[in-house]
């Protein structure tokens, strides 16, 4: 199959204009204390409450609440969580998935942060 400069370029129009449409669901839809939580996260890190709540600012009952509202959006999932020094398991937290990597990337880009 041959692409043409038009087809590719039509492509990405398209894929740019789906990321703006994200953006602009986001700026609506999340309040700050919300993308503050999922600037903080990890993809496939998980991470306990506290640690997120901690270095969010957010309190760790509004951050509890805010990561299993985005669990239940399919934005984190919970997992095991391992130390660094041993890496053996010592509780559990709440990891991003995929799509909320999209979204902390995307939250990254729109405030000027490195990721």
């Amino acid at each position: 199959m041959i692409v043409t400069r038009k087809a590719m370029k039509r492509a990405v129009d398209a894929e740019r204009a789906r990321y703006d449409d994200l953006a602009a669901v986001v700026d609506v839809a999340f309040l700050p204390s919300v993308c503050r939580v999922i600037k903080e996260m990890r993809e496939g890190w998980a991470v306990p409450f506290s640690y997120v709540a901690a270095d969010a600012g957010v309190p760790d009952k509004w951050t509890r609440e805010i990561i299993r509202a985005l669990a239940a959006l399919g934005l984190a999932e919970h997992h095991p969580f391992c130390s660094e020094d041993d890496n053996l398991i010592r509780g559990s937290g709440y990891s991003l998935t995929a799509n909320g990597a999209r979204v902390q990337a995307m939250l990254r880009a729109r405030s000027g942060e490195e990721q």
